[in-house]
Formats: structure tokens, C-alpha cells, sequence
């Protein structure tokens, strides 16, 4: 016997046996045949096209979830497995295969699906694709500048607002006083109390979507209102002697003798 690779006679490849190796990957093998008694030689049909072996893994181990920040994701290592990366719910095909564990370059606060397998070698063929791995890069912090319109005055009403930011989701307020939470006061509105006065407001804005917290600036001390009243009634005499003078009584005044 005389195995040969594209017609061309394998070294030590005599015997009626013969295992294929690497080197016949894509190639044709046939075999020559002589006898010690008869003349001539006969020549096999040529075997199909040599192909690469099944992995020894069938189907490739699951991803599992390394880490992440608002614009990577990195799944755990496997020795020998490829990996890839497509957007939510796409097809296997859309993505690209690659030798890295981490993607990266991705959009913050989105959903991806993560697939892995076994990579193909010389020898053997890629492993079918594992079960995918959902997971999601992590939210951006929250950007821009707390406001809060209003004048800090006793009975007056502040509006917060979020100028210049990246938000997407809905905004969350806290309103505090002297750095101290004010409980309840979490609308974008809040009334100046009693409590309030000389005390320095600001507001805290968090997003359900973006991380962190945005502080405001606070307010100038809260000052009292202004009467509203403007100038206080003449007042009235009631009453005199050789000692006191008595005015009308007026409820909420106060009252001053002067020479």
C-alpha cells in the first residue's frame, strides 16, 4: 500500500491503515495498491476533501460576567474560547468574533448579548455557540447644573430645575437646609416654612436613569416676610392721667412713647 496526499506519495504511509493528520486538512487521499505476485498498480477513488475534526466540546460554556463600566463590558476568560458581542435580541452573525474577553467602546446604560465558544484550531472546528449572556453597560453620571429660582423669603416658593444635563430618565429632588434633608420636600417645588428662616436652602437632583447626585448652589439665608401691612394705623387715644397715656389696643401691634 501506498497512501498518497493530491497524488502525491505520503512518507511511511504503507501500511492497509492510515490516520489522517493535520498536514491532509483540505486535501484529497487516495491509495496505491500492488501485489508480489501481480503486475501493475491500482489507484483508489480520492476521499472528499479532508475536513477538520468536531470540537471535543460540543456546545461552549455560558459566558459569566466579569465586570463592567458605562462603556464595557468584560465576561470571565476561558483558555481556547473566542467570544462575541451583538445588540440586544440581534442574530449571532451581526457581531464579530474576536480573541478578547472585554468589549469595549459601547454605549452607556444599554443592553447587550454576549456569546462565547470554543475557537477553531488547525485540527478541530469551533465548538457550537454557548447560551448568550445578557448584560448591560452601566449608566452615565448624571451631568448638568442644579438651579433654584425663587426668592428666600418667608411663604415664597423655589423651583429647582437641571440645566445643560444628560438626562434621560425621570428626575428625582431633595431639598435640604443647612445640608440637612428636609423631610417630605422632595417635588420640584418647595415653600419656605417658619423653620426656614436664616437657614441656607439647596436642592439635591438624581436621575432613574444617569448615577450621582447634582447639588444646587444654595440660597441667600431666608429672610422673614415683609409685613403685609405697610405702615401700622395712627393710633387712637383712649385714656390719659397725670401719669400714662393709653392708645386704642389693636390686635398684632406694638406699641412706642417717645418725648
Amino acid at each position: 500500500y501506498q497512501w498518497t496526499r493530491n497524488d502525491g506519495d505520503i512518507g511511511g504511509a504503507t501500511d492497509s491503515a492510515y490516520t489522517l493528520i493535520e498536514d491532509d486538512i483540505g486535501k484529497l487521499i487516495r491509495v496505491k495498491i500492488t501485489s508480489s505476485v501481480q503486475t501493475g498498480t491500482l489507484t483508489s477513488d480520492p476521499t472528499a476533501t479532508v475536513e477538520k475534526a468536531d470540537c471535543a466540546t460540543a456546545t461552549g460554556v455560558t459566558p459569566a460576567l466579569s465586570s463592567k463600566t458605562t462603556t464595557s463590558i468584560t465576561v470571565v476568560a476561558v483558555a481556547g474560547y473566542e467570544y462575541i458581542l451583538v445588540a440586544d435580541g440581534a442574530a449571532v452573525d451581526t457581531g464579530t468574533w474576536q480573541d478578547s474577553n472585554e468589549f469595549t467602546g459601547l454605549a452607556a446604560n444599554t443592553a447587550y448579548d454576549i456569546y462565547q465558544r470554543v475557537k477553531e484550531t488547525a485540527t478541530h472546528k469551533a465548538s457550537n455557540v454557548s447560551a448568550k449572556l445578557d448584560a448591560t453597560t452601566d449608566a452615565a453620571a448624571l451631568t448638568g447644573t442644579a438651579t433654584i429660582a425663587g426668592d428666600a423669603i418667608f411663604g415664597q416658593t423655589l423651583t429647582a430645575s437641571l440645566t445643560g444635563g444628560n438626562n434621560t430618565g425621570t428626575l428625582s429632588y431633595q431639598w435640604t437646609k443647612n445640608d440637612g434633608d428636609i423631610a417630605g420636600a422632595t417635588d420640584s417645588a418647595y415653600t419656605l416654612a417658619e423653620s426656614d428662616i436664616t437657614a441656607l436652602i439647596r436642592v439635591k437632583i438624581s436621575s432613574s436613569v444617569e448615577t450621582g447626585t447634582l447639588t444646587s448652589a444654595p440660597t441667600a439665608a431666608v429672610e422673614k416676610a415683609d409685613c403685609t401691612t405697610a405702615k401700622g394705623v395712627t393710633p387712637t387715644l383712649s385714656s390719659k392721667t397725670t401719669t400714662s397715656i393709653t392708645v386704642v389696643a389693636v390686635a398684632g401691634y406694638e406699641y412706642i412713647l417717645v418725648a
